[in-house]
């Protein structure tokens, strides 16, 4: 009979915060005219902070479950000519995002000594809150040149947005005897951000740089 034994220990307990940087692509979406160019994108800093557990299963090997509130940013640029009645406008737009996630992480460790440990795993994220600052101007062409009319607009819905969020999460961790804990992790995010692709396409991917403290251990 072949049995698989764990060696269920006391579970390490503790909380943890750190700076997120965000990496963004955004592409034209599919109902969006042929030709159009591809937004600019640019990531953005964001924070996070919560708490984790670490439940030893065999020896080495550990699972890790958090629970974590994330803010995030990123921010886009568009610009697109468009034509009607023979009159041409190029609009151009500048848009700011800030995006907050409940995330839970469930990590497998391994310690590759006594102070370092690597973890990998899955991560699903909530959206909690959106705001996206839109600010521009339509450029007037034809019988109007040089006719700018600046427009901004300030949307709070999570409509047209993917509520659930996939991520596949690694990095590692170094810890020391009395219980402080620095951290490195990429999280590559699964899918698109939007539900709603007729627009835009974003996909979004983090870097993680964290500390912690193990209060029980």
């Amino acid at each position: 009979m072949f049995m698989v034994h764990f060696c269920m220990g006391q579970p390490v307990v503790g909380i943890k915060a750190g700076a997120d940087r965000s990496m963004i692509t955004v592409e034209a979406g599919t109902e969006v005219f042929p030709g159009t160019p591809d937004p600019t994108a640019e990531g953005g800093w964001g924070y996070h902070g919560g708490a984790f557990a670490e439940i030893k299963l065999h020896e080495d090997w550990f699972l890790r479950p958090e629970l974590v509130y994330a803010q995030r940013s990123h921010a886009y640029a568009v610009v697109f000519d468009s034509t009607l009645l023979g009159i041409t406008a190029r609009v151009e737009a500048d848009v700011d995002v800030k995006r907050s996630y409940l995330e839970v992480p469930l990590l497998l460790g391994y310690r590759v000594s006594e102070k370092f440990s690597a973890m990998l795993g899955p991560s699903v994220g909530y959206l909690l809150g959106n705001n996206a600052v839109t600010t521009g101007a339509f450029t007037v062409g034809g019988f109007f040149p040089g006719l700018s009319l600046p427009f901004s607009d300030s949307n709070n819905t999570t409509t047209g947005l993917n509520e659930l969020r996939l991520s596949l999460v690694g990095g590692f961790a170094f810890r020391t005897t009395s219980g402080f804990e620095v951290g490195m992790r990429y999280c590559h995010g699964l899918g698109y951000l939007e539900s709603d692709t007729n627009v835009l396409r974003t996909r979004a991917s983090v870097i993680q740089l964290a500390v912690g403290y193990a209060f029980l251990r």
